[in-house]
């Protein structure tokens, strides 16, 4: 999850896709225990998108790095996603603590 501000302690990350606070703005990218993309949600000024549940799409990548122990590393994408109310990609590099 990426986000343009900090979440406040009373948000509940498991369910962060059906309550995701409206005044935050944010990319929640869901990865299964064998590195695949399973659920892609943003939070943007324009609109929000929810991909639901997603099986083998190839519109969406994730690449993981070494790390160490509760954490992980690596790059998140998309290919161009293309709404009725926005167009989106996004390719990020992150580091993340894992829960």
């Amino acid at each position: 999850m990426i986000t343009n501000k900090p979440l406040a302690d009373s948000v509940k990350l498991d369910e962060i896709d059906l309550s995701f606070p409206g005044d935050v703005l944010g990319l929640v990218v869901s990865i299964t225990s064998d590195g695949k993309v399973s659920h892609v949600m943003v939070q943007h000024p324009i609109g929000t998108y929810d991909s639901g549940y997603v099986e083998d799409a190839h519109e969406y990548r994730f690449k993981s790095r070494r790390s160490e122990g509760g954490t992980v590393e690596g790059n998140a994408s998309s290919r161009r996603v293309k709404t009725n109310t926005m167009t989106f990609s996004f390719d990020v590099e992150f580091a993340a603590t894992v829960k």
